[in-house]
């Protein structure tokens, strides 16, 4: 899933639905990237799920 926000900087709080398809099961691994529009820096997070 990608969220693009214009080079707007997001709200204090941001909520992203996203889906996942469902035939996955088990364990998995879910990464987040977030690029900064007017630099080359990006933060990433991880998340480990079970499906």
């Amino acid at each position: 899933m990608t969220v693009h926000y214009g080079g707007r900087q997001p709200e204090a709080v941001a909520v992203h639905r996203g889906t996942v398809p469902t035939q996955k099961t088990g364990r998995h691994l879910i990464l987040g990237v977030w690029d900064i529009a007017d630099t080359p820096n990006a933060f990433y997070s991880c998340a480990d799920v079970r499906f």
